[in-house]
């Protein structure tokens, strides 16, 4: 059985992956949102077994870079797969080996588009997601650190 993540390799779909969008949607049970981590968990599970998997993650994630735009959906998707990125380095060997960071790996270009979709969050986070559970973006940033993160993710 293909997952999800081998789909969106065959069919060229990175972007729509990385947003949850059309069959790559993991429906949360509890509150109906795309489920990033379940994603993340299928991406792993399929590159583990495969040559060079950080090589795979870095291209495909870097195009998924190239096809944001600067709106607060594209941003906190951004921010949503970063964080699924460093839990999921915690657990999974390969994605650590040789002391491989995706953020680190990717363009100057990519890492500027990160900085500015950052940025957006910074501006926009409170305001989208008053009245909502969320955590703080601050508290979401220091997760994100917590996992082995070691950028400063709005000044790239």
């Amino acid at each position: 059985m293909k997952t999800k993540f081998q789909i969106a390799l065959e069919n060229n779909e990175p972007s729509e992956f990385f947003k949850g969008q059309g069959q790559y949607f993991s429906r949360d049970p509890d509150w109906g949102d795309h489920l990033y981590i379940n994603n993340w968990q299928g991406l792993c599970g399929y590159l583990k077994s495969k040559e060079s998997p950080n090589k795979i993650l870095l291209d495909v994630f870097s195009k998924y870079l190239t096809s944001l735009q600067s709106c607060y959906q594209d941003a906190d998707s951004l921010l949503l797969n970063i964080s699924c990125y460093y839990l999921m380095r915690n657990d999974t060997s390969f994605m650590s080996e040789d002391s491989f960071d995706l953020i680190a790996s990717l363009s100057e270009r990519n890492k500027k588009t990160i900085g500015e979709l950052f940025k957006l969050l910074r501006r926009e986070y409170a305001n989208q997601n008053a009245g909502k559970p969320v955590i703080s973006l601050d508290q979401f940033l220091s997760e994100i650190k917590a996992n082995g993160c070691n950028f400063d993710l709005e000044k790239l």
